[in-house]
């Protein structure tokens, strides 16, 4: 329950802070690979997009850190998958 209150949290604050949202078919490599951050966020992604957010505003204060939230929330929930991936083989206690 922690983690879930984290990484919601996490995702919410990088969209009250205006942070940009990637998207799959950009050039970019380093923009493809935080669009697969922020997905890994979970359902919190299409969520947002379905109420209307579609990117950051790049000139806002806090955007960039926003941004790193977003692609954070996702890092942080691959690491909880795989935490308790290790734990259902028994591998961890």
């Amino acid at each position: 329950m922690i983690l879930f209150l984290a990484i919601v949290g996490m995702f919410v604050f990088g969209l009250l802070m205006q942070g940009q949202v990637f998207a799959l078919g950009s050039p970019s490599y380093l923009e493809r690979l935080g669009y697969l951050g922020e997905l890994c966020s979970g359902l919190v992604l299409p969520v947002a997009r379905f109420f209307g957010y579609s990117g950051g505003n790049p000139f806002f204060a806090s955007a960039d850190y926003g941004t790193a939230y977003l692609v954070t929330a996702g890092m942080l929930n691959v690491l909880a998958i795989l935490d308790t991936y290790d734990i259902a083989l028994l591998r961890k206690s």
